[in-house]
């Protein structure tokens, strides 16, 4: 059974795990961790999904950002990552 649960901070290691696996080693240097660079994640909407072995197998992540002339607040989504191997499962 899939758990969804608020991410922690004692979960950071394990999501940043994961996230290397799902994206590769070379993922901070995407134009999207720019746009995340000194800027805190949004504790209530990031989330981890944990296994019946209390691994983390999926997280998403959302970051306050400002776009456009003037500055208008949104939401950034991301990183969204599923475990390689769990692909496919509708996680």
């Amino acid at each position: 059974m899939i758990k969804v649960l608020k991410e922690t901070y004692n979960d950071w290691l394990e999501v940043e795990s994961l996230y290397d696996l799902a994206f590769g080693p070379g993922r901070q240097g995407l134009s999207s961790y720019h746009f995340r660079h000194g800027i805190n994640q949004i504790p209530e909407l990031s989330l981890v999904l944990r296994d019946e072995y209390e691994v983390i197998v999926g997280a998403i992540r959302f970051w306050p950002v400002r776009v456009g002339f003037q500055r208008t607040p949104c939401l950034l989504l991301g990183p969204l990552g599923v475990h390689p191997i769990r692909h496919g499962e509708g996680l």
